[in-house]
């Protein structure tokens, strides 16, 4: 995604959200795969994916620095140790949310987590960063 394809009302906040980031990591970033080989790489990629879209962690010092752009993407840690929630929780500021299962392109799905995906239409599977902008282009189609 270029900086030309964010919304105008989001460029700003995306810069200063990608200038922050930049101030706190200071090795260099890794490549976003289109394709994570594991899921582990996956997780990552989306997460950092969706920060610099305008979707912050939920964080207690996030928290503190009012609203995000464009709403709250929080990682459920232990989610196998868990079987009532998926991977990733997205906030958005309207309201809306989506819950992601992130899976790598071999890794087999739970039975628990087939039935939570294919028991409501807002949780999903995603096995790779394309798959996953496409499903959170639904939450703002802009």
């Amino acid at each position: 995604m270029k900086i030309d394809e964010i919304p105008r009302r989001y460029r700003g906040a995306v810069m200063d959200q990608i200038a922050s980031v930049d101030r706190r990591d200071s090795r260099t970033a890794e490549p976003i795969a289109p394709v994570a080989r594991r899921e582990s790489i996956l997780q990552r990629d989306a997460e950092k994916w969706l920060e610099f879209v305008g979707y912050w962690r939920r964080t207690a010092t996030n928290i503190g620095s009012g609203p995000p752009p464009r709403g709250w993407q929080i990682h459920l840690n232990n989610a196998p140790r868990n079987p009532l929630v998926l991977d990733l929780l997205i906030l958005d500021n309207s309201g809306e949310w989506i819950e992601v299962e992130l899976k790598g392109p071999t890794t087999r799905v739970a039975v628990h987590q087939r039935q939570l995906i294919e028991q409501h239409s807002r949780r999903f599977l995603c096995r790779s960063i394309d798959e996953l902008r496409t499903i959170v282009s639904q939450l703002d189609p802009t």
